[in-house]
């Protein structure tokens, strides 16, 4: 008994087993984590170090440097890169993928801690290291609590004439724009203001947001960390008076010293007393500002000299370092972040569910609210409804394709549930292999669909044939069954085959094909296990013996409608006007249609000139258009998610509140599209959609502004409404693009880093300010990607504004004045300076001392700073240091240990990156290398998404040809010939000319360039359309050896018998495409192209293959005999040329197919007449 007989004669078995996969496959399906994307390994550490007040050069030589010394040791770093800005530096170390980034951690922690000395006020360095889920899943802001429904209607009857205006602020879908228009009323009527609760101040709410909302999204499970952005951190500052410092012959540096020498708590020790164990402590530590204030500075005259005395202690806050503003109100943002391999759909309920406890419990207290602004499980839900659906719509039209074609819905279930079965079965592959369960996976079990039907269509095909021809069912089962399964094995293996390579690309985006390949891998992998154990045993239960009416009924025979009675005579009437009007015409254009197929075969197979004409040309034909088609490739697909990001970047030296009014001038242009009620008929005829939501933060010397549209398909719309904001912005660079789904931030996506390095730092500005103007073009020349977004990093400008102060050191040394003292006064009395700890309410936060206002107001002021002396005397600060007003860089960056300046490029949409790559480099960087622009040590080079796309491009380029080479390989190994493979393999330019034809036909209905992603489909093709030569081949092979036809006839037959499966199998597969190629949506654009691509490939290698295939096998088995005629005459002259054939073939036929059924007599190869066309359709 061989393993398929085994499988027939115990279906309880078999039926056990499908049931464990699907039970475990379904409960695989529901506890892997749901993603958007895969996860996704970043090699990367960086080292945050702050020093409070420094500027970008003291943070470049005092720290970057030193630490770029010793880290350039470090063993597998492929690129550094530093930032040095003001009062922080930033060093970014690149790893290889694969890199154990443990271990890198620690080998950077040895060297950082090699580094000499750091300044005495820098803090320790910070190590981070980077992941896709550094990206934050949710943003929520918090403003004050809007007032409900009914107290608006309160206020409309206690205000009659305000009414038709209060009834507006309802009408807006957003909490925040209906207090806006709250505001706005309120701020016309003073009755309303008095009536509506007291404006809070939601900056002072910062360390309220870290105790109470960060710490509570932070326990949610999954969600690893929790940000807050905006608001004010409190501190406690002692005002000083130098006047009275000097009366008491006191510096501020004495106060400092004195602060810091009370505020500490002291262990005592310990001592026992009886049975008790007593701990001494002395407490030191500040409580309160009174504590503060009564702090003994010194001793005058016998009298204690106290902070009060000088100055007074304050709770305060600092000086803001940005601040988050939506619909025109101050707040405050907290983002999440998702741990590693969490369920983000999870994580999300649980942020969701902690945010109503804290609305319904301490914020509704304070009269606050927390409102969910950004919500990528949203996108997630979309695009997952939208594949599914896609799965779902593609698994219909294969079943209805079918039921066309086998015309028995028995038959069409038994295929259905072969699809049903691999495709839940794929759920535990993935589980068991750690995979995540994400879109790029599921838009590869939706191809799958397409490719499953392959197996369980030949099988079932075959048995069903065979049962025709007068077997039994049980015999047919086998037999067929034994017959195809070499040829199923082989076509599976190529299609496994194609997706080894894939697991070598280490890249990120091999990363992101790694899933897709193993949703494939997996559901193909079962879907031949299903064909050779379920199809022939359910196959055999459902074929009826034969009998006498059963016969009649083979040969064309119907039941008469007067042998049915009651509703089956309604049935049989219904089915015999479907087989007269729609079936019996498609039997007609079938019957045509195959024996034209089989004419030309018979045409082809009788001139050798004709074959060899046929083949050239299509070879030809195929590597001229696929040379003609083929596009500028992108990187990854930059998605379709809910979320412009628009970066201002003002000239250098602005302050917050200039940046709070740029803010406000994009917050005003963009008004008509946000403070409008978004279900207005009105508003859904304009020619751009309306804004739901709309805020942004002012920080870092720039302004980031977030935009997400009411229509989340038409987003993109928004991006020139944003761009034409530009000239408005007194010269500052804006840049807006949609979020990538990829990679986070404004330089994410696809962004080209043109790095401009090198020893000088004015020598590197000139040369990108020329750059600049080449790409971005000036108003009487346009440049060459004028409608390219550029944004310089660090600025072109270097006229940050600066005031130096020098010290005169012989003045100073007169008036024992040190240069670290005179820096330490001037910081506190313009800025303030941190003196020590102050603890409040569990809390640490900052004790500073500070000047009064009045002291430096304005520049001017600096040299009047009074400086107070040991001696008593107050003295200006001119008279002891010369203030200078100077310049200097904002910020310095550094690209492996020399400064730097990037230009990053993000083309137009329209244009694909490879293009713009090429452009700027035959256009920007050849004229420069080659006049000699760039000597002296300077260099520019392409890096970022470009660096990514060119390493990416060339491991696909190469993995395309090994897997064209494993799959010749594994066909040679199972034909046990290297001469069938090569037959089979010359098709795949077939489909690669296919794919790009079916890129092109998409571009007419939706933009769709060749991404990496994309290319996958081409690397699927290969192992896709030898199928249908792999069946002709095997069986043309099986005529020849087992019914000894002659090779020609061998060949005419097998395309007979082989027509109806090829095309079953492929319009199946096409019709489970179609959906995921037409469907626009959420996620469609991660495997739109892939379905692009494999629909054509498929199409035009199927039409083809039926012509190119037959004529090619004919050939070169022909160019074989005569080729083997001629060496076996030499070896054995005494035999004829058919025993030496003979000899040969039964040779051959004994490790081609041992599987294969015993040989049966030959037997005619029969014409096709019309009472078989429902056989061959």
């Amino acid at each position: 008994m061989n393993l398929i007989e085994a499988f027939v004669h115990n279906p309880v078995k078999v039926t056990v087993g499908v049931i464990l996969i699907v039970m475990f496959g379904i409960i695989s399906a529901f506890n892997m984590p749901m993603q958007l994307t895969p996860e996704v390994e970043i090699p990367t550490l960086t080292i945050e170090t702050t020093w409070p007040g420094a500027s970008a050069a003291e943070v470049e030589r005092e720290i970057v440097q030193e630490q770029e010394e010793q880290l350039k040791s470090v063993e597998g770093v492929r690129k550094m890169s530093s930032e040095s800005m003001d009062s922080l530096g930033r060093v970014v170390l690149e790893f290889p993928v694969g890199t154990d980034m443990a271990e890198a951690l620690l080998k950077v922690n040895t060297k950082l801690a090699q580094v000499p000395s750091y300044p005495e006020d820098a803090n320790e360095p910070v190590i981070n290291t980077s992941n896709a889920s550094d990206r934050p899943i949710a943003y929520f802001i918090l403003s004050q609590r809007i007032p409900t429904k009914e107290d608006v209607e309160q206020y409309a009857k206690q205000f009659p004439h305000l009414k038709s205006k209060l009834d507006e602020v309802y009408k807006a879908k957003n909490d925040a724009l209906k207090m806006y228009r709250l505001s706005q009323i309120a701020e016309t009527d003073a009755g309303l203001k008095a009536a509506l609760p007291p404006e809070k101040d939601i900056t002072t709410l910062r360390r309220f947001s870290e105790d109470f909302i960060e710490a509570a999204l932070e326990r949610v499970p999954g969600c690893s960390n929790a940000n807050v952005v905006g608001g004010r951190e409190e501190e406690v500052q002692v005002v000083v008076d130098p006047l009275k410092l000097a009366a008491r012959g006191l510096s501020i540096s004495d106060v400092r010293e004195s602060l810091r020498g009370q505020n500490a708590d002291t262990s005592g020790g310990d001592f026992w007393e009886g049975k008790r164990r007593n701990v001494i402590r002395t407490l030191g530590q500040y409580t309160s500002t009174e504590q503060v204030e009564s702090t003994i500075l010194a001793r005058r005259d016998g009298m204690p000299v106290y902070v009060r005395d000088v100055g007074y202690a304050v709770e305060s806050f600092k000086k803001p370092d940005g601040f988050v503003r939506r619909f025109g109100t101050r707040s405050i943002s907290i983002n999440a972040q998702r741990a590693v391999g969490s369920n983000v759909l999870e994580v999300m309920n649980g942020l969701r569910k902690t945010v109503d406890n804290l609305n319904s419990g301490v914020l509704k207290e304070r009269g606050l609210q927390l409102v969910q602004v950004y919500d990528e499980s949203e996108y997630i839900y979309s695009s997952v409804s939208l594949v599914t659906d896609n799965l779902l719509w593609g698994s219909l039209f294969t079943f209805l394709t079918l039921l066309l074609f086998l015309r028995s819905a028995r038959s069409t279930v038994i295929i259905f549930m072969h699809i049903l079965v691999s495709t839940i079965g794929a759920f535990l592959v993935m589980s068991l292999l750690g995979r995540s369960l994400n879109v790029p996976a599921l838009g590869g079990l939706a191809f799958a669909v397409g490719m499953l039907v392959d197996n369980a269509i030949v099988m079932l095909e075959n048995i069903y044939r065979r049962h025709q021809n007068g077997e039994s069912p049980e015999e047919a089962a086998v037999r067929g069954a034994s017959e195809v399964w070499g040829a199923l094995l082989n076509a599976t293996l190529a299609n496994l085959a194609v997706f080894i390579p894939v697991l070598f690309i280490r890249e990120e985006a091999g990363q992101m094909f790694r899933d897709i390949a193993i949703a494939i891998s997996g559901a193909v992998a079962l879907s031949m296990l299903v064909a050779v154990a379920v199809v022939p045993t359910a196959a055999m239960r459902i074929l009826k013996p034969h009998t006498a009416k059963s016969r009649r009924q083979a040969a064309g025979e119907q039941f008469e409608i007067d042998e049915a009675r009651g509703i089956w005579r309604l049935y049989a009437i219904a089915g015999r006007l479907v087989n007269h009007y729609l079936l019996g015409p498609l039997d007609v254009v079938a019957a045509i249609f195959v024996n034209g197929v089989v004419s030309i075969n018979r045409t082809l197979q009788g001139s050798v000139i004709l074959r060899v004409g046929m083949i050239g040309g299509v070879l030809a034909a195929s590597l001229i258009l696929t040379w003609a088609m083929m596009p500028k490739v992108e990187y990854l697909p930059n998605g379709n998610r809910n979320l412009i990001i628009t970066l201002v970047l003002p000239p250098p030296g602005y302050n917050l509140d200039r940046l709070q009014e740029m803010g406000q001038i994009v917050e005003n242009e963009l008004k008509p599209y946000w403070d409008v009620n978004i279900d207005d008929p009105e508003v859904l005829k304009r020619d751009v959609p309306a804004i739901s939501d709309f805020f942004f933060i002012a920080r870092n010397r720039s302004v980031f502004i977030g935009v997400r549209a009411a229509d989340p398909a038409r987003v993109a719309e928004l991006i020139p409404v944003i761009q034409k904001i530009a000239p408005k912005l007194d010269g500052s660079i804006l840049v807006a693009k949609q979020a990538s789904l990829f990679e986070k931030g404004i330089s994410a996506g696809r962004t080209i880093e043109v790095e401009i390095s090198g020893p000088d730092i004015d020598r590197l500005i000139e040369i990108g300010s020329d750059i600049m103007v080449d790409l971005k073009g000036t108003p009487d020349k346009p440049g060459l990607l004028a409608a390219a977004q550029v944004k310089p990093n660090p600025s072109l400008d270097k006229a940050n504004p600066e005031v130096h102060v020098i010290p005169k050191w012989d003045q100073a040394a007169d008036l024992n004045v040190t240069a670290s003292e005179l820096g330490y006064t001037v910081d506190a009395l313009v800025d303030g300076a941190y003196a020590t700890d102050y603890y409040l309410g569990g809390d640490k936060i900052d004790l500073r001392i500070v000047g009064q206002v009045e002291y430096a107001s304005r520049i001017q002021d600096i040299k009047s700073l009074p400086i107070a002396t040991a001696s008593g005397q107050v003295i200006p600060l001119e008279a002891v240091a010369e203030v200078v007003n100077s310049s200097g860089p904002e910020q310095i960056n550094r690209r492996t240990r020399q400064r730097a300046i990037t230009l990053e490029v993000t083309p137009p949409a329209e244009m694909p990156l490879e293009a713009a790559m090429d452009l700027i480099n035959e256009k920007v960087v050849a004229p420069r290398l080659s006049n000699g622009d760039l000597s002296g040590g300077y260099r520019i080079e392409l890096a970022g998404t470009a660096d990514k796309l060119r390493s990416t491009w060339a491991s696909l380029r190469w993995n395309l040809m090994l897997a064209v080479l494993i799959t010749y390989l594994l066909m040679a190994a199972t034909f046990e010939s290297w001469l069938y493979p090569l037959v089979v393999i010359l098709t795949v330019p077939l489909g690669a000319v296919g794919g790009f034809i079916g890129l092109w036909l998409l571009n007419f209905y939706v933009l769709q360039p060749l991404d990496v992603l994309t290319m996958l489909g081409f690397i699927m093709l290969v192992g896709t359309v030898v199928n249908n030569p792999i069946l002709i081949v095997e069986q043309s092979l099986v005529h020849i050896r087992e019914d000894h036809m002659p090779v020609g006839e061998a060949i005419i037959e097998s395309v007979k018998n082989r027509i109806r499966p090829i095309f079953m199998t492929t319009l199946g597969g096409l019709v489970g495409l179609f959906p995921l190629v037409i469907a626009p949506g959420a996620g469609s654009e991660l495997y739109r192209g892939i379905g692009a691509v494999l629909l054509g490939g498929l199409l035009v290698s199927t039409v083809v293959t039926l012509v190119f295939v037959p004529a090619l096998l004919g050939l070169t088995m022909e160019i074989r005999e005569s080729l083997l005629r001629i060496l076996f005459k030499k070896r054995h002259p005494d035999d004829d040329d058919d025993s030496q054939l003979d000899r040969l073939d039964l040779d051959e036929g004994e490790n081609l197919a041992p599987a294969l059924p015993q040989p049966s007599e030959a037997r005619p190869v029969p014409a096709i007449t019309s009472s078989q066309t429902v056989e061959l359709s």
